[in-house]
């Protein structure tokens, strides 16, 4: 399944990027399940569940944001297979699929906004997947956030449904990897195809071994070498990319982890249509 790599990108190339995508169309999809909510409250992001009655693509997200004036934001999105709930402090059980610096938001607040990023996620029916959108301010720019509608009842309650997709209750979060109290739905429509990709999709992909785990100054990644080539990430518990490098399939990937922080991160893998992602602990 093709999926776009996640990168971060540096804000001058962001900024020569979104300057294409202001006026940008919704990505091709067959379905677009709207969630009926219009964001009257505006976060640092929201946890949502998606289910499937018969077996979807997710291709990608609109939304709203707030802007307080301020025109440019990041995005990010993140996803895991099964529920988001009890996970929403658990950066290490997410995968990162893919980052936007300096994305250009209107100050109209009730302006559904594509997010230019390709989300790509097969969902199996009767199966359930979880995403995290969410934005970190650009630096000496604060307040921007998206947006998220309040709501009553306990979160993973279905709240829209087409048939095939339904949009459950959500978890509002007020910093990155954190919970904003009470219940909330997620603002927007989600954009789909029936059927999935054929490959399998990233949400069938499984771990791969790490070691030592906790590390002191060498990581190794056991990797797939029928695979190929492998595009290796570590990201800091708040989805920061800190260390990136691409390897050949002869064998495993060394990582020099000896500069990195004492903390808790994750290791990202791309191997063809496979990204995976495996948490360790810098000693």
């Amino acid at each position: 399944m093709a999926h776009r790599p996640s990168c971060v990108r540096s804000l001058l190339s962001a900024l020569t990027f979104v300057a294409a995508q202001v006026h940008a169309q919704p990505c091709p999809s067959s379905n677009a399940l709207h969630s009926d909510t219009y964001g009257l409250s505006g976060q640092d992001g929201i946890f949502f569940n998606i289910t499937a009655s018969e077996p979807v693509t997710i291709a990608c997200f609109q939304t709203y944001f707030s802007s307080n004036s301020q025109d440019l934001t990041n995005v990010y999105i993140w996803y895991r297979h099964g529920s988001h709930i009890g996970l929403e402090t658990s950066p290490g059980a997410w995968s990162l699929i893919d980052s936007i610096i300096g994305f250009p938001i209107s100050a109209n607040q009730t302006l559904l906004q594509h997010i230019p990023i390709a989300v790509n996620v097969d969902i199996a029916a009767n199966d359930t997947a979880a995403f995290y959108i969410t934005n970190g301010d650009l630096p000496g720019m604060t307040n921007t956030g998206v947006r998220f509608d309040p709501a009553t009842g306990d979160t993973g309650i279905p709240v829209a449904t087409d048939g095939i997709i339904t949009i459950h209750r959500a978890a509002g979060s007020f910093a990155r990897w954190t919970i904003y109290s009470g219940s909330w739905l997620f603002s927007g429509e989600v954009r789909y195809n029936t059927g999935t990709t054929g490959a399998g999709g990233i949400l069938s992909t499984s771990p791969f071994a790490l070691f030592p785990n906790p590390a002191a100054d060498r990581l190794t990644l056991a990797l797939d070498a029928a695979l190929g080539s492998t595009e290796v990430r570590i990201l800091d518990r708040t989805g920061r990319l800190v260390q990136s490098g691409l390897f050949s399939a002869t064998g495993p990937a060394h990582l020099d982890v000896s500069m990195l922080s004492a903390g808790v991160y994750v290791a990202q893998a791309k191997q063809g249509d496979a990204l995976r992602s495996v948490p360790f602990i810098k000693e």
